[in-house]
């Protein structure tokens, strides 16, 4: 099949699935004029896949499971520690859903004199400080104390910090963006192209659960190429 056929079959965009052969997810076995052509394995392949992101499982854990044969090598502790983290997710989303029950019918004459409302917002509080602290924060690197620098290289270096322009906004995660992932941003800007019809967080959306990449640094790609496109 070639990659149109795989990706009308298969519901994957063809974009994504070149995305998946460059990690190593599936393999082309040649081509038909300028179009890979895939063997019929590949819709098992993109369906464990496809299972394992509906688990919440990233690429990184997938692609071990997938195995270099058309036998998948799955791995049942990782299996088991994803069903425990969805109990738990469970668990919060129950305990969420009756708070909103509770404060849709609460006779408090204020939802903020209601307990169980605050503890509500507790809840949504810590959950915001810790997804905000998974992505974006800065690394610290511990060791031996670095040498002064002399008096002239320090001025120097001081003086050349202040003629460089500090980048700011949604750039300024352009360098951890292409470290991670190991493409440039133009890479992304392109294939956000091909999606121009879709809303703001509709393209975060699809470059998060496409691509597997995280909210912080698809938002931030998706609000400069918007911009730049006056979109």
């Amino acid at each position: 099949m070639d990659i149109s056929e795989v990706a009308k079959r298969s519901g994957v965009a063809a974009s994504t699935l070149r995305f998946y052969e460059e990690r190593g997810l599936i393999a082309s076995i040649g081509r038909h004029g300028l179009k890979r052509v895939f063997g019929p394995g590949v819709l098992d392949r993109l369906a464990l896949i496809a299972l394992g992101r509906e688990a919440g499982l990233s690429l990184d854990e997938i692609a071990p499971m997938l195995g270099s044969d058309r036998t998948p090598r799955i791995d049942r502790e990782v299996l088991n520690a994803k069903a425990d983290a969805i109990d738990r997710s469970v668990r919060r989303q129950i305990a969420m859903r009756d708070g909103l029950r509770h404060a849709a019918a609460c006779s408090a004459p204020s939802h903020m004199e209601c307990p169980k409302f605050r503890r509500l917002l507790g809840l949504a509080a810590q959950r915001q400080i810790v997804s905000r602290t998974g992505e974006g924060m800065a690394t610290v690197k511990t060791g031996a104390p670095k040498r002064k620098a002399p008096a002239k290289q320090a001025a120097k270096a001081t003086a050349a910090s202040a003629a460089a322009p500090k980048v700011t906004g949604p750039a300024s995660y352009f360098p951890s963006i292409e470290k991670k992932y190991g493409k440039p941003v133009e890479h992304w800007f392109k294939l956000l192209g091909k999606q121009k019809s879709l809303a703001h967080m509709e393209m975060v959306n699809w470059l998060k659960g496409e691509f597997d990449i995280g909210h912080g640094h698809a938002n931030a790609l998706v609000a400069y190429f918007r911009a730049k496109e006056k979109l």
